[in-house]
């Protein structure tokens, strides 16, 4: 006699946790700018972006995936409503560059050919107001 084979049951996992992005609060003044949802979906993992431009004329573009965070930080210098990002990782190359643009509560970012090929995706921001 042969053993039956194993009967498929109801599924007693608990549902996923919807990811909740924990951004670190802002270290001084500055306002934050949010990705739009699932500008970094393609990573693999769960991955959420914000900018943040710093009053002093510092910036960061912070990363959250997963309990990872990641931060590149750097200069901006604003021309009306353009905004030129000098990364202080690449100051060495003239390919890794940055420009934005901000029309009221939004920052249009794009990146260099180069950057794009490192997985730096063109997006447009959204003011957070109240952020961290």
């Amino acid at each position: 006699m042969t053993d039956p084979l194993p009967q498929a049951g109801p599924d007693d996992s608990e549902p996923a946790a919807p990811f909740v992005p924990a951004f670190p609060a802002l270290a001084k003044p500055g306002q934050v700018f949010a990705e739009p949802p699932g500008l970094y979906a393609h990573s693999g993992s769960p991955s959420v972006s914000r900018f943040v431009l710093y009053d002093d004329g510092t910036f960061e573009l912070q990363f959250v995936r997963g309990s990872a965070p990641l931060t590149f930080k750097g200069r901006y210098v604003r021309d009306g409503s353009g905004i030129t990002f000098h990364w202080d990782d690449w100051t060495t190359t003239d390919s890794w560059h940055t420009t934005g643009t901000l029309d009221g509560d939004r920052l249009t970012v794009k990146y260099s050919a180069e950057m794009s090929l490192s997985e730096f995706a063109d997006g447009t921001y959204t003011r957070v107001r109240d952020a961290q």
